[in-house]
């Protein structure tokens, strides 16, 4: 049976291939495409019913590995069906097959798994897995059946519908159907389905045959490889999900067998203890001088031992048997013994008793058999030996041989371990997953087919306009004489702008934001009033909730003053009153500070007046900023102290050793404001040796100094460097600003080298702690 569904499965999936092969062909002519088609038809079957062969015979685990080859088989020729149709005619908008379809699909499949009677977790994980699989076989049968039909309503409805239906037959949602058959019919069903289609496909509309070119070349092959990536992250998803708790099942059923071995070993361990002990109760009752010193024995040992049901002491001239003898009678064990005196004893034993007694959990059978009758066994269930059977597949049992109560006894212990269970929480995890991932999938192949039409219309449109661009070049060339004559004019706007905006720059290139904002700020102000003939006053005014205030002023004399400020609907005048003056400005605001200028004739606009005005706010702020920036990393205090802790710690360790180097740089991280990257180097001959932490380790790394990276030859240098970097030149690979502290240690070119993210400024106060850091570490180099 085996092997003939094995069959089955090869042969439908090798049906379904070749159909779909037939319709490529139509639409395909590369013969090395086509090749590689054949090859993986025949391929895949294979493989499918391999491994479903495989999970019947030696794992059924084998069958996640058949549905995962028959979900990439799918979707390979999915890749290749999409691929030759777009190649084909490249007006069908297929993309919309790939959205609607997988859409649609998600309505019934979504209903089938939640009312699905399966509670089975490998049953519910195989379902899954082809669940999966036949996402992509919806969608390929959809474009066939559409197309033909020249209908996407009626090729996404037959396909979704019955590949709903055959994904019922497949969960045995459908419960007519035997279930050994299942998988069978389902089989049978697909591959006869797809075969219809295919033929009632011969009857619809042709597709005209156009010869687009490829838009880049190279693009089909970036598609399928994009195609095969994104099918691939559900199905890992899924399948890392499903091994994961299958080992964790496994680890949970190896624990429950050395428990319940041990459970086995100790009931034993206690039936051979009641064994012996009612072997001394009948010697010692055997013992008694006489009946009544018998009787009051029996009546103490009935009063300490609960298990024993009842005792009696019998008399007769001639004993039956030899020796002791048990017997054992529903549930109940009875020893007699002959006796030369003329009386006997005969004591039963109440086997539940026994059993209650036993260190069994609640999952545990025990039985123990005198050949087949049941001596002991569960509550309410008197099996004979050959009754006993499993009744699920995580059942075991331990079996053993072993002399009890005078009789050879077979022991028998069956034991439930428990199933592999998903959490709610993973169940809906997975199918989010899944639905997210196919949806992207979706998508993917909707605006992947929009964007090649799109692409291929922009790039006839761009030669077009070529052409046109061509055309308009002369009539330019005979514009340039009228607009040379313009030139003066234009020289006259340009001297203008570039006066106002070089006296900017250089007030940023010249100043070490050392001065206080207001203060350089009202100098800055000062001098472009100067400048600017048409500008009578500059103000900078600080807003917060309670009160505006000047800032800075090109008159020195109002900085400080409260002001009111008011501003005129839909432009960008503003009315300021202050205690002494009240006038008009045009200006700009944003949350923290307005930027206002008074002008001799408000009516005379500037030339690009409202962009030079949000510039020199923009100016105003990043000065405040750097300045701001500047006093909070000048603690010096703190410095000096931590420096001195520093020195403190690194003094006890040889100079550059391994633990010299370590200290130093997990120091030094406070008293350089934690840069992104800090290391100590060694500048050799055209390369430089790093040496630095990366997750608590020393690691040195050796840099060639080359043309990409010549900014490295100023570690060459005796003095300190403190220099901005383009991001993709630094040592970390995101930093635009650079420093180095060198040592100065005879016949060594070493120091310390740190980057930052951001566009450092360093100050005066800064300089002299490094060199004071300079000083002290190259002193302890000399002495070493």
């Amino acid at each position: 049976m085996q092997i003939w569904q094995s069959l089955i499965l090869f042969s439908s999936l090798l049906i379904s291939n070749l159909v779909i092969y037939k319709k490529i062909i139509s639409f395909e002519s590369s013969k090395k495409i086509l090749s590689s088609i054949v090859f993986a038809a025949f391929l895949f079957p294979l493989l499918y019913g391999g491994f479903y062969f495989l999970s019947s015979s030696t794992s059924e685990n084998f069958k996640v590995i058949a549905y995962g080859v028959f979900f990439i088989n799918n979707a390979w020729f999915l890749i290749f069906l999409r691929n030759s149709i777009i190649g084909y005619n490249q007006k069908l908008n297929i993309g919309k097959y790939f959205l609607w379809t997988i859409i649609s699909l998600l309505i019934p499949i979504s209903l089938i798994l939640f009312y699905n009677p399966v509670e089975e977790f490998t049953e519910i994980i195989f379902n899954s897995a082809y669940l999966i699989g036949i996402f992509p076989m919806t969608i390929f049968v959809s474009i066939l059946l559409g197309i033909s039909v020249n209908s996407l309503f009626w090729g996404v409805f037959a396909s979704v519908a019955f590949f709903s239906l055959d994904f019922a037959i497949r969960t045995g949602l459908i419960m007519v159907i035997p279930v050994d058959y299942q998988i069978v019919i389902s089989e049978l069903f697909r591959a006869g389905f797809i075969t219809l289609f295919s033929l009632v496909s011969l009857f619809g509309t042709q597709i005209k045959r156009e010869s687009p070119s490829e838009i880049i070349k190279g693009t089909k092959k970036l598609n399928n490889l994009l195609f095969m990536l994104l099918t691939v992250f559900p199905v890992m998803i899924f399948y890392t999900a499903f091994w994961q708790v299958n080992i964790n099942h496994k680890k949970l059923q190896e624990n429950e067998i050395n428990v319940s071995q041990e459970i086995f070993m100790l009931s034993i361990e206690k039936l051979s203890d009641y064994s012996n002990k009612y072997t001394r109760i009948i010697n010692d009752l055997l013992n008694s001088p006489s009946i009544a010193s018998a009787q009051w024995k029996i009546e103490s040992y009935k009063f300490s031992n609960p298990e024993i049901h009842s005792g009696q002491i019998i008399t007769y001239k001639t004993s039956p048997f030899e020796g002791p003898n048990v017997l054992t009678n529903n549930g109940m064990i009875e020893f007699t013994s002959d006796s030369q005196k003329g009386w006997a004893i005969k004591l039963i034993v109440d086997g539940k008793k026994i059993y209650e007694e036993l260190p069994l959990k609640v999952e545990h059978q025990f039985y123990l058999f005198d050949d087949q009758t049941p001596v002991l066994s569960p509550p309410n269930q008197q099996l004979q030996r050959s009754d006993l059977v499993f009744s699920n597949k995580y059942q075991y049992a331990f079996e053993s041989q072993k002399k009890l109560f005078d009789k050879n006894m077979e022991i028998i212990m069956i034991f439930q371990t428990p199933p592999p269970e998903l959490s709610g929480f993973t169940i809906y995890f997975l199918f989010f997953s899944v639905l997210i991932l196919v949806l992207i999938w979706a998508f993917y192949g909707y605006y992947m087919n929009n964007w090649e039409k799109n692409a291929k219309q922009y790039l006839d449109e761009v030669k077009q306009e070529s052409l046109d661009y061509r055309k308009k070049l002369e009539s330019l060339k005979n514009s340039m004489s009228f607009m040379s004559k313009d030139m003066s004019k234009k020289d006259l706007t340009a001297e203008e702008i570039y006066k106002r905006y070089a006296y900017s720059f250089d007030f940023l290139n010249s100043t070490n934001f050392q001065q206080k904002s207001d203060i350089a700020l009202s100098f800055f102000y000062k001098g472009l009033k100067s400048r600017i003939k048409n500008f009578e006053e500059v103000y900078l005014i600080q807003k917060t909730l309670s009160e505006n205030t000047i800032f800075a002023s090109s008159d020195g004399s109002k900085k400080g003053e409260k002001v009111q400020i008011d501003k005129k609907p839909a432009s960008n005048q503003f009315f300021i009153n202050t205690n002494t003056v009240s006038l008009q400005c045009v200006g700009q605001e944003d949350s923290e500070f307005l930027l206002c200028i008074q002008k001799s004739d408000l009516s005379q606009n500037l030339l690009k007046e409202q962009e030079f005005t949000e510039e020199l706010l923009e100016i105003s702020k990043f000065y405040i900023r750097q300045h701001t920036l500047l006093t909070k990393n000048e603690s010096i205090f703190e410095k000096t102290f931590t420096l001195l802790k520093m020195f403190e710690k690194v003094k006890p360790y040889k100079y550059m050793s391994h633990e010299w180097y370590r200290m130093l740089l997990e120091e030094m991280k406070n008293v350089l404001n934690h840069p992104v990257f800090l290391a100590f180097y060694e500048y050799l001959e055209n390369e430089v040796q790093f040496r630095y932490l990366k997750k608590g380790s020393l690691i040195s790394n050796v840099v060639k100094v080359e043309e990409a990276n010549a900014y490295l030859e100023q570690l060459n240098r005796d003095s300190s460097v403190f220099e901005h970097i383009a991001p993709e030149k630094s040592i970390s690979g995101f930093s635009r600003s650079y420093g180095t502290i060198p040592f100065h240690v005879k016949g060594e070119k070493t120091g310390l080298y740190f980057e930052y993210s951001d566009y450092r400024v360093t100050s005066q106060r800064e300089i002299e702690l490094y060199f004071f850091i300079a000083k002290t570490l190259s002193e302890r180099g000399d002495e070493y």
